[in-house]
């Protein structure tokens, strides 16, 4: 069976990563980027410093040197008493590879140690001897706590950046929301609107219909009839209430009938736009 490749980390951001996935922060305190004291006098840094929080397990204080490269593992090796100053407060040091193939255990300096990838974790290819640290300074406790304060608040940043985004990508769904809800009423709201322009169309075409049912029986077009005519052929029809009631009506159509047409040529032209406004809505 093929053996699973190992992962390669090539930032000291990734690895740094990786020590905080072993160490966390229920047990240990880890922090980045520790100098030996604070101000001009610094002599040298640790790219992590770790504090065992369990008396149980000593409350050890362990060092960190990250290495991503084997040019920068090698340049650490020619110079490898410049970490001296901080390691001196330390029970353990460690060189933390970001893949398996950067350090050779054997070049290990006797009092370092070595972790390097192993799945989605870090694995002791050399563990760390047990080393005698002196008594911590104050200048070098002033220092974790600087940054110790400065991890803080950048988290807190972090923190609020992804509260941030989290929020807005939060009320991008919900105006989204928001917005198809509108839009799905305002189409209901238009559908309602066709829905009852089309019943009054109807009407009004019925309406029409009953004007062009007469003009049959009057054998011309309502706009020309004459009232005159209207009453000499009203005066041939014996019952006289009958025709009084048609001369009415006849007189009521003339004075609406051009309006009805009009209407109805708008509402026509109206629902149709209504319609295609409906369908171009809903196509989005």
């Amino acid at each position: 069976m093929a053996k699973a490749k190992t992962k390669v980390y090539g930032s000291e951001g990734a690895v740094y990563r990786l020590l905080e996935a072993r160490y966390p922060v229920t047990e240990y305190a880890l922090f980045s980027q520790v100098a030996d004291q604070i101000g001009f006098d610094k002599k040298s840094w640790a790219d992590a410093i770790m504090f065992g929080l369990w008396p149980s397990r000593g409350n050890e204080i362990e060092g960190f040197e990250i290495k991503v490269s084997r040019s920068d593992w090698l340049s650490e090796l020619k110079k490898h008493e410049k970490s001296s100053p901080v390691q001196a407060y330390c029970h353990r040091w460690w060189i933390v590879a970001g893949s398996r193939d950067i350090v050779d255990p054997d070049e290990l300096p006797k009092t370092w140690g070595l972790l390097v990838p192993r799945g989605k974790g870090l694995e002791a290819k050399k563990k760390a001897p047990l080393l005698k640290p002196k008594k911590l300074s104050r200048k070098f406790v002033t220092a974790v706590m600087r940054r110790g304060a400065e991890s803080f608040e950048r988290s807190k940043k972090e923190i609020y950046a992804e509260q941030y985004k989290i929020a807005s990508e939060v009320a991008k769904k919900i105006a989204v929301n928001i917005a198809k809800e509108e839009i799905r009423i305002e189409q209901g709201n238009k559908r309602e609107e066709v829905s009852l322009l089309k019943m009054e169309l109807g009407r009004a075409n019925a309406k029409i219909r009953d004007y062009e049912s007469l003009e049959k029986v009057i054998g011309m077009p309502i706009r020309r009839f004459e009232l005159e005519r209207l009453l000499r052929h009203a005066a041939i029809i014996k019952a006289s209430d009958a025709a009084v009631n048609l001369v009415n009506l006849v007189s009521q159509i003339k004075s609406s009938v051009d309006l009805l047409d009009n209407a109805a040529d708008r509402a026509e032209a109206y629902v149709d736009g209504l319609e295609r406004e409906a369908a171009t809505d809903e196509s989005h």
